[in-house]
């Protein structure tokens, strides 16, 4: 008899790990950076079922560092640190996955570490859901020995983009004027943005730029800060 219970248990077990559509894979659970600068992690969301789901975000802060400030992006928008339920859902089918999520915390100068949970689930059934803690470190960057590419400008998510894509910068106190130019492998430019923030997320509308290799350069008072490369495909 008690055999049999342990088989009833354990099958259960097998089911309830496998009941759920949703699969996510985050970039890390854990980031650290220099407080003057947005911490950001990303994660992909897979439909690991055999039905659509309409997934949707929910987030819990379970202890934000003093000065600190947490939102997120999802669905090619990026929510105030007022939002913690996505207002939208993204919809995805047998074997889709969603690249739009990012979680950020911004430390304004601010050293300390912020806890940060994230749900996601489908809204036709919020029992089906995933959750992940995520921690964001800052520091001084002395100690975090960056390197400067890494330090002012971020690599784009999702890339390759679609409809549009999130950057993230950082500029140094003593900036005066800046900007970010996107330019093809020609070396044209395509698109200059202006910077008002000296740090910050930004979304890149890439629904206009032909599909290609493009490269988005800081620049800080004339000088450039950071390369890096986006590739855009329709």
């Amino acid at each position: 008899m008690k055999k049999l219970v342990l088989s009833l248990i354990s099958i259960f077990a097998a089911c309830a790990i496998h009941a759920s559509s949703i699969q996510v894979f985050p970039s890390a659970m854990t980031v650290s950076g220099p407080s003057n600068t947005v911490l950001a992690l990303h994660a992909d969301v897979v439909n690991i079922g055999g039905g659509t789901i309409d997934l949707k975000v929910s987030r819990t802060i379970n202890n934000v560092a003093s000065g600190h400030q947490s939102y997120f992006c999802f669905g090619g928008n990026c929510y105030p640190p007022s939002t913690s339920v996505s207002p939208i859902t993204e919809t995805l089918f047998p074997g889709d996955t969603s690249t739009s999520f990012i979680a950020d915390v911004n430390p304004y100068g601010n050293i300390g570490v912020s806890y940060v949970t994230y749900c996601f689930y489908d809204a036709s059934n919020p029992s089906d859901s995933v959750c992940l803690s995520f921690t964001f470190e800052a520091g001084t960057t002395s100690v975090l020995n960056l390197n400067n590419n890494d330090k002012f400008l971020s690599a784009a998510r999702p890339n390759p983009a679609n409809l549009s894509t999130a950057i993230t910068y950082s500029l140094p106190s003593t900036t005066l004027d800046a900007k970010i130019v996107i330019s093809n492998m020609l070396g044209s430019t395509i698109k200059e943005i202006n910077l008002n923030e000296r740090s910050n997320m930004m979304m890149l509308d890439t629904e206009g730029m032909l599909s290609g290799v493009y490269v988005y350069t800081l620049f800080s008072d004339g000088r450039a800060l950071a390369t890096k490369k986006l590739i855009v495909k329709h």
